[in-house]
């Protein structure tokens, strides 16, 4: 038997600045002293069966998701064919009536209000994207998840976000629990199980072959991704909880699904519930998933890119540097520029170039509103 904690947790999680020290020893060391002791688990028995790319979805899905509460279908997230794939299988399950919700990873619940207001028509999807903070918490193309959404808002599929706030995670990642302010803290789930060996092993050989973590601290990375985890799976089973009567498709990477580690069994522990799980285009493994989806490969509407590297600086978005010597020689560009607006649109962040330009194709032309020195000019840019 084992508890919900471990009884060495990380070192940084309890070593802490002084305000945020009581909070946690309050918030978790009372969670450890009253929960009951949780037996884990027996290990996960998992099917392993593969599914061809040519099977058409009618003649294996309702077979592998009756009677399941929660469907988990772990991504690549920059493979478009892998959103197509989970897009076939919601459009599936609406065209069947299902009463269900989609969980995702790429938001984070502390906008679900925004979210909420954009599948009611509330708000523009400009509003909902920067109000979401999608292009800074999650980053990639919203041209990847862009069909998901927009059937979920056709036909009122709930869009649930699940995720921590980025930037928590980024945090806890560099700097340790110690960094938090008592308002991120207040953010976190209130439930963490660091009793997983297998899990916290495989994390570490993720840590040691990643060459952007080399100068992180492992304990710090392991509580970030913990963290990840359990907010997810806190936030699928408060839904579930209350709306007993619908399932869950939760849309999020394959490590925080393969072998059920990162948020199913998390779930589970909260909520008993039966569930499968799909890796699309993994390698099959001893236990990693119930079935293994392959898929043909898709091209994406790219949204393109300006090629520059821009930070604000003293509230004006500046020029800093570009992605390659071969793109600065030749960009209309020049470092320390200050970008004041696109389109005739001024812009004061990242974010809305990034809106802008995904609205845009490649080869389109835009004029770039520009301070170079004390002249302020008008580029006619191609994208």
């Amino acid at each position: 038997m084992e508890f919900l904690f471990s009884k060495d947790p990380c070192v940084s999680f309890w070593c802490m600045r002084k305000k945020t020290e009581i909070y946690f020893l309050l918030k978790y060391f009372l969670i450890f002293l009253f929960l009951s002791p949780v037996l884990r688990a027996e290990p996960v028995k998992i099917k392993n069966i593969i599914i061809p790319s040519d099977v058409k979805i009618a003649d294996w899905l309702p077979q592998t998701i009756k009677d399941r509460k929660v469907i988990y279908i772990g991504e690549n997230h920059d493979k478009y064919n892998h959103h197509q794939k989970q897009l076939e299988i919601i459009t599936f399950l609406i065209q069947q009536k299902a009463d269900f919700a989609v969980g995702m990873e790429m938001f984070s619940r502390s906008y679900q209000h925004m979210i909420n207001d954009y599948l009611s028509d509330k708000i523009t999807e400009e509003v909902f994207l920067l109000g979401t903070r999608y292009f800074e918490e999650w980053g990639y193309d919203y041209n990847l998840y862009k069909d998901i959404i927009e059937i979920c808002k056709k036909n009122r599929v709930p869009l649930i976000g699940l995720n921590l706030k980025n930037s928590i995670v980024k945090n806890v990642n560099s700097s340790g629990a110690g960094v938090l302010s008592l308002d991120d803290l207040s953010l976190l789930p209130d439930e963490i199980d660091f009793g997983d060996e297998n899990y916290r092993t495989h994390l570490q050989t993720i840590f040691e072959n990643h060459p952007g973590f080399s100068n992180n601290d492992y304990e710090n990375f392991y509580f970030s991704q913990l963290l990840w985890d359990e907010t997810m799976a806190e936030t699928v089973s408060d839904y579930l909880k209350k709306n007993p009567m619908k399932k869950m498709v939760v849309l999020a990477g394959a490590g925080h699904i393969e072998n059920a580690s990162g948020i199913p069994e998390r779930v589970n522990r909260r909520m008993k519930n039966s569930y499968v799980t799909f890796l699309l285009d993994a390698p099959p493994g001893e236990n990693r998933a119930d079935y293994y989806i392959y898929t043909r490969d898709a091209d994406i509407p790219r949204s393109p890119k300006l090629g520059v590297m821009i930070k604000v600086e003293e509230g004006k978005l500046k020029v800093i540097g570009f992605y390659s010597e071969e793109i600065e020689k030749n960009h209309m560009l020049k470092k320390d520029d200050l970008v004041l607006a696109i389109e005739g649109k001024a812009v004061e962040s990242v974010a809305e170039i990034r809106y802008i330009l995904y609205k845009k194709k490649p080869g389109d032309f835009i004029k770039i509103t520009i301070i170079r020195g004390e002249e302020q000019m008008i580029l006619n840019y191609q994208l």
